[in-house]
């Protein structure tokens, strides 16, 4: 006789951005009770967390466009329309710095609501949460492309603490321009007295891009390297260590578990499009 969890069969709810601003259960519209069935019918249920939830405790409001806080208590909310799980990893993660995405872990953790992307360090952000079903266990992962530098997470050492953020996924892009403009982007670097200092910056290299360049095709212009084509492309690459310390975690995380949902939080745009996250479940 096989156990549940052994039968390879489960079904895992995995919705968008959940920016719960007030309370959900006094709503009894049809459309509404219908995505609640859903979400408790499913073994596990799975929302990116687009909110931050804290009274303002230790925090002061760090960006300048929309900004995103809901009361402590909404996330019995969350619970009650039947979510298992939470990925904190995305955009609005310090729209109140450091002090408002810390009080929103410790808000999770006391309402019991599993949540991973975001911690006190990188090794933390990177980390699974995992939730207990019937069908099995679910390991939960996320991580964001786009975020500001003050987001993201840290490496700490035995000596002392890493910066607490989200689980970035930085990405390198190369843009590739006929003659004209790389001439006039030359130009400018030298008219602009920017040359030297790019220089002086390639010396340490810069996110993973090669210290020596040939200046005859390529050249870094406002920090954002170019090179010499016959036409006009952009080039996106991952960044190497973000994906081979991300691939460390996700092996570990198959180990302890029956199933794997990893959601990435992204809002880059190119000619197909912009892409506003997603999810692998394995």
């Amino acid at each position: 006789m096989l156990y549940d969890a052994e039968r390879g069969d489960i079904s895992i709810a995995v919705v968008g951005d959940a920016m719960i601003s007030r309370r959900m259960h006094a709503f009894r519209e049809l459309h509404f009770l219908k995505l609640v069935e859903i979400i408790r019918n499913a073994d596990v249920s799975i929302a990116n967390l687009e909110f931050l939830f804290h009274d303002y405790e230790s925090t002061w409001q760090w960006t300048r466009g929309t900004y995103t806080r809901s009361d402590p208590k909404n996330l019995h909310e969350l619970k009650w329309m039947g979510f298992d799980a939470v990925l904190t990893a995305n955009n609005h993660a310090y729209d109140f710095s450091e002090g408002g995405f810390l009080t929103t872990l410790r808000h999770l953790e006391e309402v019991d609501l599993p949540h991973a992307g975001g911690g006190p360090d990188l090794d933390h952000s990177r980390a699974p949460a995992y939730v207990d079903s019937p069908r099995g266990r679910v390991a939960v992962m996320s991580a964001s492309s786009t975020f500001t530098d003050v987001s993201r997470a840290g490496p700490g050492r035995p000596d002392f603490p890493g910066r607490a953020g989200i689980n970035a996924l930085r990405h390198d892009l190369v843009h590739h321009v006929t003659q004209d403009v790389f001439d006039a982007l030359h130009k400018a670097n030298r008219e602009l007295g920017l040359e030297a200092h790019e220089e002086a910056v390639a010396q340490f290299g810069f996110q993973g891009h090669s210290k020596h360049l040939d200046k005859r095709t390529v050249m870094r212009f406002l920090k954002r390297e170019f090179r010499l084509a016959e036409s006009f492309k952009i080039e996106t690459a991952v960044n190497k260590d973000d994906v081979d310390g991300i691939g460390h975690w996700i092996r570990g995380a198959k180990k302890q578990a029956d199933w794997l949902v990893y959601g990435v939080h992204c809002h880059e745009s190119g000619a197909t499009g912009e892409f506003h996250g997603g999810s692998l479940i394995d």
